[in-house]
């Protein structure tokens, strides 16, 4: 059977795809043995299918958790489906009924899924392609440029211009207790300037 109808999803990322409707019974859900597989979240594993007698297209919802609803009414059992109505899945999903030689029109540029049995729709189903990452490594050494972040160039600066100060006055601290220690030996202050070293009769 020539296709008569197309599905046109009206969801992001894959707004305008196209569905073009093959076979006498057309399922939409979740899962990917349906004949439209949506995987989103609002869409039940089997949520809708789509039936055509005799040129007629009809949409039933499948018991699922968000609901079916063509132009904004909730399908309730069987209801019938014409050129340009809105059928919804939830509050998100939804497709507009088209002829073909509508689609054509409306989406010249529009990606066609031919579905022509349910069984098959696993093998077709497609996702988004891999969009190329920076790495957060590749990111940080783009940032760096040379190796060496601004700030951190400045904190190693002030480490180590801290650390010559602090050796610089222990050195100073050593030399001035060596003099100190010269000084008192040379000129024999022990006793004057350090008394509490000698035990009591040792110093005059």
């Amino acid at each position: 059977m020539e296709a008569k109808f197309n599905l046109i999803l009206q969801t992001l990322p894959e707004i305008g795809k196209v569905f073009r409707v093959e076979s006498e019974t057309c399922s939409i859900g979740r899962d990917p043995e349906n004949s439209i597989m949506i995987n989103h979240p609002e869409v039940s594993r089997k949520h809708a299918i789509l039936v055509n007698e005799n040129g007629t297209y009809f949409i039933q919802d499948l018991g699922s958790m968000n609901g079916t609803y063509v132009d904004g009414e909730r399908v309730d059992g069987v209801h019938g489906v014409n050129p340009g109505d809105i059928i919804s899945m939830g509050e998100t999903v939804s497709f507009i009924f088209q002829p073909i030689q509508n689609t054509q029109q409306l989406t010249p540029l529009a990606e066609e899924t031919l579905i022509t049995d349910p069984l098959a729709a696993e093998s077709e189903a497609e996702y988004p392609e891999p969009v190329e990452e920076i790495h957060l490594e590749e990111a940080d050494s783009m940032l760096k440029g040379d190796g060496k972040k601004p700030g951190n160039s400045k904190m190693r600066e002030f480490t180590r211009l801290l650390a010559i100060i602090l050796i610089v006055v222990l050195v100073c601290i050593v030399i001035g207790f060596v003099l100190f220690i010269w000084f008192i030996d040379h000129y024999a202050l022990w006793c004057t300037v350090l008394p509490f070293l000698f035990q009591p009769g040792v110093c005059p």
